[in-house]
């Protein structure tokens, strides 16, 4: 067994008391808002304090993935929070778990410095990838300045048509916070037919509508049909782990 410790300190604007709270009391809500990837939090077991399990359902690559996290201290008087990442189908083979102790101090400027410490335990003598300490570090900086941030987005779309029988469903997207300035809406007509191996073919018409002359750009267009693809690969890994779904 390996053992790979990494510190770091980061600073942010946010207070110490606010920011753990955002992180360890109100995370299994907030954090699914903020980081889009991430789709739920669940407890397995547990109340929240040291002993609990969490699982923490996201997406990656339009699939689906899960990694479970073992809670080893709350401190809320010192801002502490240790947990221990014990299982995820993402980890390398050649990765037992990762040990992350969190601390948070008061800033000169009223804000918060963050300490994190990251233990790697590896399997005999195998060490972690630089590509695999890259990833890592990215993820966890992303968490902080999406709670720091409080960005949240929001999607409204009516509904056109429901046909049951036919599995046709219709709606439109009219409003979003992060929709293009030049778009005014987009229609979405979906229509599922069975697949020749018992599943399914899943039909999709997109359009766009502009204002103006507008045009959307090829980001856009690659954006929204990552959105879309992302879903129905979400949809479908959850039906396909839970058979009894009818």
């Amino acid at each position: 067994m390996g053992v790979f410790t990494f510190s770091e300190e980061s600073i942010s604007a946010v207070a110490p008391a606010t920011l753990y709270k955002a992180l360890v009391f109100d995370g299994d809500n907030l954090i699914p808002k903020v980081v889009d990837a991430i789709q739920s939090v669940e407890i397995l077991e547990g109340t929240g304090a040291a002993g609990t399990t969490k699982k923490i359902n996201y997406l990656e690559d339009g699939h689906l993935h899960y990694a479970k996290h073992k809670v080893d201290a709350v401190d809320k008087d010192n801002f502490v929070y240790n947990y221990t990442l014990v299982e995820s189908d993402t980890f390398p083979e050649t990765l037992e778990k990762i040990a992350v102790e969190t601390k948070l101090a008061a800033a000169p400027n009223g804000g918060s410095v963050v300490k994190v410490t990251v233990n790697y335990v590896t399997k005999g003598d195998a060490k972690p990838s630089e590509e695999e300490l890259k990833i890592g570090k990215q993820k966890g900086d992303g968490l902080f300045k999406a709670v720091e941030g409080g960005k949240t987005h929001h999607v409204l779309h009516k509904v056109e048509a429901v046909d049951e029988a036919s599995f046709v469903y219709n709606y439109s997207i009219v409003e979003a916070s992060d929709l293009p300035e030049t778009v005014e809406k987009i229609s979405v007509e979906t229509k599922l037919v069975e697949g020749p191996n018992g599943g399914a073919v899943a039909k999709i018409s997109v359009k766009y509508f502009t204002k103006g002359d507008a045009q959307p750009s090829e980001e856009e267009l690659k954006t929204g049909k990552a959105k879309g693809d992302a879903l129905f690969k979400a949809i479908e890994a959850y039906l396909l782990a839970h058979p009894e779904y009818s």
